[in-house]
Formats: C-alpha cells, structure tokens, sequence
C-alpha cells in the first residue's frame, strides 16, 4: 500500500509540520509503506523578500530533514517530501528538494529541482537556485525503484523516461501546482501522460493553499486514476502498487526501449 498527502502549508514552518506529522500517522495506520507529500511542505515559498525567504529556510532546514527521519523511523513507513536546503556558497538562495526517506529514519536522498517556474508570470529563481539538469538518479524506497519529480518537472518529458530509463517503476510527483486558467487541465493531462507513456506508476502529492490546486492522485500504468483527492486542505489517499502490472503493461505496450 501506498499513500499520497496533501496539506494546506503556510510560513510557519512549525504549524506545516503538524499537519505533515498528521498525515504520515494516518498514512501508516491505514497500512501505507510509503507516503508522498507534495512540494513546499517545509514552507509555502511565496514571491516577496528572497532574503527574508532564504533565512526562514535555513532556521528551518536546521531540524527539517532530521523531524522527517524521527518520523519515519517512529511509523515505520517510508517518505518523500518537499522542502527548502540551506545554501552551502556564496548563493543565499535556498535549493528546492524533494527529501527521500526509509522506514528506518535514514535519509536516502536529498534531490534539488532541475526546471524553476519560471512561467507564467511566476519567477522562482527570483527565490530559490536550480539544480543541475541530471540531478538524481532512482531511489530504493519501501520495496520500490522510485523516481522523484518535483513539480515544473513534470511538463518535461525527457525527465521521467530518463528516470524509467534508469529503472523506476514508479514516479513520485511532488508538487505546488499554481491555479490558473486550464492549469487543473494541464495537472491532470500531463500526469496521465507520464504514467501512460512510461507504463509507470504515478504518485502525485499537491498542495492545497490559496494558489494551488490540490488535486493529489495515484495513477497506474495505463493512465487510471486509482485514489485521489479534489481541493480539500487535508487528506491522503491509498492505492496498491501491483509490480506485475507494470512488467504487463511494458510488455503489452512495447513502448519502451
């Protein structure tokens, strides 16, 4: 059993991780061996002041990484999650990552974001770095090849066939996906997508704040919607993960190298 989370974040990181700490307590007790939770759980990271931004991430980066862990090892259940990475050079801004973690309170990854969201009127690097457009490479979660996309990912293609390329066979999709005209649309759209054209699983956690939609889901290999969310500000949702399947679907479609 898997599970995916969605939360309503805010700036106070502390009030973030209460509701985060909810969701992997109702994550475990429903049988979940893995949680995914969206994007900017640590923080909701707003346009405004990038230096007020990035020493609010680094007071909180401080004990962010090592709460997932303890929480993880206290529920036994494996997480991946969202959050802002203190810069380590001249740069001040933060680096946006998903944070990967086992059932034993070991953290196994910390991935930055290849593509900002740069679009739309929107302008991420105006408060967090890029990372390099290679970063990250599968991770071995719950019994699971994972690969971790992180939001504006998602509209590139290239990103998740490199990561099946590389042996997932399911996709985590953490995401702060901003409202907007057919932006729920394009949420949808591109999530089926990536499932279907990479005969993967696709476990899709958003957040649900005043400028994001929510819409969290867990797709299977041939592009059907097996549990989701609508824009509640709290919840999970739970599906099996059947590795069959995906082996059936790779051979029926031959759409793979």
């Amino acid at each position: 059993m898997v599970a995916v989370g969605q939360l309503a974040p805010g700036p106070e990181a502390e009030a973030n991780w209460s509701v985060a700490l909810r969701l992997i307590e109702r994550a475990a007790a429903s049988s979940a061996k893995l949680l995914v939770l969206p994007e900017q759980t640590m923080l909701n990271q707003q346009p405004g002041d990038p230096a007020a931004f990035a020493r609010l991430a680094d007071q909180t980066w401080a004990w962010w990484p090592e709460a997932l862990a303890k929480a993880a090892r206290r529920f036994s259940i494996a997480l991946v999650a969202g959050g802002f990475a203190s810069s380590e050079d001249e740069d001040p801004r933060p680096s946006n990552v998903l944070v990967a973690v086992n059932a034993v309170g070991q953290v196994v990854a910390i991935q930055p974001k290849t593509r900002l969201y740069d679009a739309f009127s929107y302008r991420e690097s105006e408060m967090v770095r890029p990372g390099p457009p290679d970063a990250g490479a599968p991770v071995e979660l719950a019994g699971l090849r994972l690969g971790l996309i992180n939001c504006y990912e998602l509209r590139f293609p290239e990103r998740a066939r490199a990561l099946v390329a590389a042996g997932a066979e399911v996709l985590t999709l953490s995401a702060a996906w901003v409202r907007g005209p057919l932006k729920e649309d394009h949420w949808l759209t591109l999530a089926r997508a990536r499932a279907i054209e990479n005969c993967a699983y696709l476990l899709a956690a958003g957040t649900r704040a005043k400028d994001t939609i929510g819409r969290s889901m867990i797709i299977d290999p041939g592009g059907v919607i097996r549990a989701g969310l609508a824009d509640e500000p709290e919840g999970i949702a739970l599906a099996e993960i059947d590795s069959e399947l995906v082996a059936a679907t790779r051979a029926r479609t031959a759409s793979l190298p």
